[in-house]
């Protein structure tokens, strides 16, 4: 083998070397930092799928999965850093879905304390009178302790949201306690589909 090929060689072999180190440091220094989001013992984390179901005051159903990811980029034009991002989605007795993206921050560095706001992501001309708005929540092990404001909520055709309470409405009063664990869109969406025929309803995420 040429000389040439063989140094060429050695300094792929050395860049790889390198940069399985690199890796290897940031997932330290992130276990170290955010313990919530990194383990390196195989230890639960804050981060990744969950699902659970919640029942207002008026007694309406919800079934929710949500993923959580360890984000490091703060939202566009924001004042503040988020160390939480991620997707939700619901779904009702009545069968109906709604899609959200989600954006937060945990409260200490555990993680056990955080909290996350809801952004519904329907098409400009769909309304609904009832979406979720922030999660408050508590984490341990494999278990998410949630406290959810709820309000109504139209969108106009800019995209922007308009939220309030619904006079009369005793969901939107009062924050509803739930409890999420682990579960994956997967199940979420099996979930779901038996709802929907349950209530012979078959309806498409908004």
């Amino acid at each position: 083998m040429p000389i040439t090929q063989k140094k060429q060689g050695f300094s792929f072999f050395r860049a790889a070397i390198a940069i399985v180190v690199l890796i290897a440091v940031y997932q330290v220094v992130e276990a170290i930092l955010f313990p919530w989001a990194r383990s390196l013992t195989g230890a639960p984390t804050l981060t990744g799928e969950w699902m659970g179901e919640m029942t207002t005051a008026s007694g309406r159903h919800f079934l929710i999965w949500m993923e959580l990811g360890h984000s490091t980029d703060g939202a566009p034009g924001a004042r503040r850093t988020f160390n939480l991002d991620g997707a939700a989605q619901t779904c009702e007795a009545t069968g109906e879905q709604r899609r959200y993206s989600v954006m937060g921050n945990t409260e200490n560095i555990r993680g056990t304390v955080f909290w996350i706001n809801m952004l519904p992501q329907e098409k400009p001309e769909q309304r609904q009178k009832l979406i979720l708005v922030r999660l408050n929540g508590q984490w341990s092990g494999d278990r998410l302790e949630i406290d959810t404001q709820l309000l109504g909520g139209s969108r106009d055709a800019t995209g922007r949201w308009a939220l309030r309470e619904i006079e009369g409405d005793p969901d939107t009063r009062a924050e509803t306690r739930w409890h999420m664990q682990r579960g994956t869109e997967k199940d979420f969406q099996m979930k779901c589909s038996s709802i929907q025929k349950q209530t012979g309803k078959n309806l498409k995420p908004a």
